[in-house]
């Protein structure tokens, strides 16, 4: 499967998906990301995990419910200011760290206006974690290598699997 196969599937499957299947969705990557931010806080005493585990937690809590927009936009505010800077830290953890948080602000966004490309960023971001890892653990692996890794087709058959 390419790619653009892959995406499209996603995209199809989760505009048939009902809304809690589609937040279920976004809660499942922001709990698989997760681990990754605690491991960079912990290496670099920066952050604020406890911010994208009361957004994670709200989330679940409210799964299926009305949410309080006031709320969201708190969570962002302070989600925001939780998110590591490359040219400050510049390595695979920050990396990782960002788009761990870089998922829970997208599922925030997704919340407050519904719009599913909020989900397939989300998609792309717990992709690019793995296509980091793989690339910090083999820096001999080519963009080909990588984009045809049996780590990445897991990956997509999960998320396609969870979105059915």
């Amino acid at each position: 499967m390419e790619f653009a196969d892959f995406s499209i599937q996603l995209a199809t499957q989760l505009a048939s998906s009902s809304p809690v299947q589609r937040i279920a969705f976004g809660l499942d990557i922001c709990r698989r990301l997760y681990p990754d931010y605690i491991h960079f806080h912990q290496e670099y005493q920066w952050g604020d995990p406890s911010v994208l585990k009361r957004a994670i937690d709200y989330v679940s809590q409210s799964m299926g419910a009305a949410t309080d927009e006031d709320i969201l936009n708190g969570l962002m505010d302070e989600l925001d200011l939780a998110i590591p800077d490359t040219e400050e830290f510049g390595d695979f953890a920050t990396s990782y760290a960002i788009n761990s948080a870089c998922a829970v602000w997208e599922l925030l966004e997704y919340l407050l206006d519904q719009d599913q490309t909020h989900l397939m960023h989300m998609s792309t971001l717990a992709t690019e974690t793995i296509d980091f890892k793989l690339q910090e653990a083999d820096e001999t692996l080519t963009a080909d290598d990588l984009s045809k890794h049996p780590a990445l087709y897991k990956e997509w058959e999960y998320q396609l699997e969870i979105t059915r």
